[in-house]
């Protein structure tokens, strides 16, 4: 058969055809996607909420991790202005601990009164802090 020799009846038919096929792939192939995505969905929804348990989780340890060091930080802070304030001083690496400590200390939001207390010491003689 020659190209010459199709009709346009044929032609037709031929692009009909295709067309079909065309669609019914695409029918198909739309829903074996959303059967797929159906199943999956299904399948992940309890590792969603495993997920979503452990990340709780770890954000409450998290945070106690975070009150632990900031109670560590005042504690130390604590006894070491009670140390100056009764007349001891502090030595250079206890000074370089203190400082350090201090800083996190307020960083994680303590509170003003080690300040106010360390501001106060500070006042009454500046080479013991």
């Amino acid at each position: 058969m020659t190209l010459e020799s199709w009709t346009i009846a044929a032609i037709a038919a031929l692009l009909a055809l295709i067309v079909g096929i065309w669609k019914s792939i695409d029918f198909l192939s739309s829903k074996m996607t959303s059967a797929i995505k159906s199943t999956i969905t299904t399948e992940i929804k309890p590792l969603d909420e495993k997920i979503d348990t452990l990340q709780g989780k770890i954000d409450s340890l998290a945070k106690k991790v975070d009150d632990v060091d900031m109670n560590s930080a005042k504690d130390f802070l604590i006894a070491r202005l009670g140390e100056v304030e009764r007349g001891g001083y502090l030595d250079e690496i206890t000074k370089q601990r203190f400082y350090e400590d201090l800083d996190r200390y307020e960083k994680m939001g303590g509170d003003g009164y080690i300040h106010v207390w360390y501001d106060n010491l500070r006042k009454q003689d500046p080479h013991k802090l």
